[in-house]
């Protein structure tokens, strides 16, 4: 998600990291402010955030904290959403 970075800015980042996940930009915040009312706190403080979405769209769980490595990430898949997901 893009928020305050500048395109190009987000861009280097995305080819620096070999990035092949869409990115979303969310220039007038939108996005972030109606983050804020899920995970009740300020536009400021809502990202980083990942959010698990169950299909038809509903937020099942928001993570906020560190960032997660390829384990933490397929506990929560598999916790939040019922699905395993392959080493």
């Amino acid at each position: 998600m893009i928020v305050k970075d500048s395109r190009p800015a987000a861009q280097s980042v995305i080819d620096d990291k070999q990035l092949t996940f869409p990115m979303l930009e969310d220039r007038d915040q939108q996005f972030s402010i109606a983050l804020s009312q899920v995970v009740g706190k300020s536009v400021a403080n809502a990202l980083p955030a990942t959010l698990f979405i169950a299909p038809g769209g509903r937020i099942v769980y928001t993570y906020q904290g560190i960032a997660l490595d390829d384990e933490k990430i397929r506990a929560l898949t598999a916790d939040h959403l019922g699905i395993e997901v392959a080493a």
